[in-house]
């Protein structure tokens, strides 16, 4: 693994990170008209790609720990960066819809300013307001970001267990927004622990956590245990509880299961030799931002837009998810090769991505 200006396990990390948060997104949808067969199996694909997003927040809290920017200078490229290709992307995803299925130019707008154009933009908002408190990230002591990130996970883990112990204990139309999403789906304990966990990370200058400790077979066969039983939880309660309650996303073997991922997934990916399958794998990272913005709208406008169905739920969505992951990244392609379309499309200069693969 070559170490640069660029780590190039991270770039593949985020390369299988945005495959799967495709992949999540492409196996969760349309799961509550699915027969129980193909639901369940549909889940243990949803919750084997779960750990993207811890995977991002940890990413993020990494280079955020190895930045050293002035603060000026550090919010005007993330803009660039971050806000006007979201802009550029929300306001086409926004408009789709509206063309699709009605509305009015406000409801574009709101969309756009509230970050609703598509189900995964709430992660932009996310990532707005870490960036936001820089300031303060730039003089925080390392051995203080880790008591954060151990309080913040196991404080998550113990505020789901209280929420799953409500949904199991009350019937699917009694189950509120507070009683459910809120205390679920809404809980941003575990991405900060995630978050905190990398930049501890990078503060200490360490790229693949615990990574002796991740490299043993006993350590993949507790990953593994800790993703069955995550998964086998939400088959349980689809079974009993309906899809509601199932998909709040977080619940306490799940977030255990995205944490123990982090380790194991960049420990795999460092095994990696350089060659033609690795050196995709970084330039899909570097354009993954793009990727995560585009594909949730475009590949079920695709789809939709055919008006085909193989009559298996799990073929179709394995369809949609190949659309999601191939397309859009040859879209995405043509669009790099251009300086303008570039810099609005994936928030990155043409010249300066060229400089950098060739590292």
């Amino acid at each position: 693994m070559k170490q640069g200006k660029r780590i190039e396990v991270f770039d593949r990390a985020r390369a299988i990170a945005i495959m799967a948060v495709v992949a999540g997104h492409s196996y969760i949808f349309g799961v509550a008209e699915a027969n129980f067969e193909e639901a369940t199996i549909a889940i243990f694909i949803h919750q084997a790609v779960t750990f993207s997003v811890a995977l991002f927040m940890y990413l993020i809290g990494y280079f955020l720990a190895r930045t050293d920017l002035p603060v000026g200078t550090f919010w005007k490229r993330r803009t660039m960066r971050i806000i006007v290709p979201y802009l550029v992307w929300a306001t086409m995803a926004a408009t789709g819809e509206k063309m699709l299925n009605g509305g009015n130019w406000s409801d574009v707008i709101t969309k756009v300013l509230t970050f609703t154009a598509s189900g995964q933009h709430y992660f932009v908002f996310l990532v707005i307001v870490l960036y936001a408190i820089y300031p303060i990230l730039k003089r925080m002591n390392p051995r203080l970001s880790k008591y954060i990130a151990i309080i913040s996970i196991v404080a998550s883990v113990a505020w789901v267990g209280i929420a799953e112990v409500v949904q199991w204990r009350v019937d699917i139309n009694e189950i509120s927004i507070v009683k459910g999403g809120l205390l679920t789906y809404m809980n941003p304990l575990c991405w900060i622990g995630f978050f905190f966990f990398g930049f501890w990370a990078g503060k200490n200058n360490v790229i693949v956590p615990l990574q002796k400790i991740a490299e043993t077979w006993w350590y993949l066969i507790l990953t593994f245990v800790l993703y069955f039983f995550a998964a086998l939880e939400m088959v349980l309660f689809y079974g009993l509880k309906g899809y509601l309650v199932a998909f709040d996303l977080f619940k306490p073997l799940s977030i255990l299961w995205e944490l123990f991922s982090i380790p194991l997934v960049l420990a795999i990916l460092s095994r990696i030799p350089d060659g033609r399958f690795g050196s995709w794998l970084s330039r899909y990272g570097r354009l993954s931002y793009g990727v995560f913005l585009s594909h949730l709208p475009m590949m079920w406008w695709i789809w939709d837009a055919l008006k085909m169905t193989t009559g298996s739920y799990l073929l179709d969505r394995l369809i949609v998810n190949l659309i999601g992951i191939f397309l859009v990244y040859g879209l995405l392609e043509i669009l790099h090769s251009f300086r303008i379309t570039s810099s609005l499309f994936l928030g990155i200069s043409k010249s300066i991505a060229t400089k950098q693969s060739h590292k």
